[in-house]
């Protein structure tokens, strides 16, 4: 039933999604240029279910005062901590913070505040590349988590986790060798060795790896459905190579929601499989590597391989293509499969 003019709305978004439930609420109505009304709509959430979604969307007020609220938008809190501390800040200061809101931390505008966890904001901060960017996101960060947690918003600083890697702001990736992926393969029973195999072999980003449940793996058929919060990264179809496929049957057996387990059958953090990633390439005598180095390897032997360039960012994901490229998205499954099947290191 179509709810009132003005109460909001609950749709459910396409896919498999742990919370496909979004409630989105009318904020105000503005005048167009053209003279004609539009809404102004914010997203309250996302949910697991149907009734949790009209259930937020009836809690949510937006005119209350932010500290009552049940769900605080980020672009709420931001623009709260800036009008109060802008004064404070020199001219140059805020030259930066401005672009750096309207660059980067802008993005989680209709996020619920309250709702982040550190794992939101370390895939959020992922995506900046540059250091100097980077540091300066999380200084900004920091100081919106200090303001509310003195308004008693929210209690736990995420941002003081996040970590900026040392070393220079360009980070100089490497490809992993021939010699090195063949010493992966001589070990491939440690069950950490095994992950970065099939980051190898798959090109996705470990977190999207980390977060594959058994609903969206088709091993009969061998592939699976992933993808990041970014727009070209939803829904990847990703076809699973013959020489992973018995490490993907291995984690299968473990019989858990989440096809990426430890041996204890526990889930895998990202910071868990770092530490776990730095230890194996040391005990394995390998040069140093970062884990992004596996997706890095993976789309460089792919593209010395003369692999169609569409298919190839149809895998792995990549948001900074051209317009031109963009046109020629609908690859088939087989052009997909084909891609991988060519991959040999």
């Amino acid at each position: 039933m179509k709810n009132p003019n003005g109460t909001g709305s609950v749709y459910k978004l396409s896919g498999n999604r742990r919370k496909p439930w979004v409630a989105v609420k009318t904020v105000r109505w503005e005048m167009t240029e053209d003279d004609k009304v539009k809404q102004v709509k914010v997203t309250v959430g996302t949910y697991a279910t149907k009734n949790e979604a009209i259930t937020a969307l009836g809690n949510f007020d937006v005119n209350k005062d932010i500290t009552t609220k049940d769900s605080v938008l980020f672009k709420e809190i931001y623009q709260k901590w800036w009008e109060r501390y802008k004064s404070k800040f020199t001219p140059s200061t805020i030259k930066v913070y401005e672009s750096m809101y309207n660059k980067y931390l802008s993005k989680l505008d209709n996020k619920n505040f309250k709702a982040l966890k550190y794992k939101d904001l370390e895939e959020f901060t992922d995506e900046i590349e540059a250091k100097s960017s980077l540091k300066t996101v999380i200084a900004i960060l920091k100081d919106i988590y200090i303001y509310a947690i003195k308004l008693e918003i929210v209690s736990i600083d995420y941002s003081a986790y996040i970590e900026v890697e040392k070393g220079e702001v360009k980070i100089q990736r490497k490809i992993f060798t021939k010699k090195e992926i063949d010493i992966l393969w001589e070990n491939s029973e440690n069950r950490w060795v095994m992950i970065t195999l099939i980051l190898l072999y798959t090109g996705v980003r470990v977190n999207e790896l980390l977060e594959l449940n058994r609903n969206n793996i088709n091993i009969n058929e061998s592939y699976f459905i992933t993808g990041s919060k970014t727009e070209a990264g939803k829904d990847r179809w990703i076809p699973i190579h013959k020489r992973i496929k018995p490490l993907f049957e291995k984690f299968l057996n473990d019989e858990k929601q989440k096809v990426i387990v430890d041996e204890e059958k526990r889930l895998i953090t990202y910071q868990t499989y770092r530490n776990k990633f730095k230890k194996m390439i040391e005990e394995l005598g390998l040069e140093e590597h970062t884990i992004h180095d596996t997706r890095h390897t993976f789309i460089s032997r792919m593209d010395s391989l003369n692999v169609n360039k569409v298919a190839l960012i149809k895998l792995v994901g990549h948001s900074n293509i051209k317009t031109s490229e963009k046109t020629y998205t609908h690859k088939t499954s087989n052009e997909l499969e084909e891609a991988i099947d060519i991959l040999e290191y």
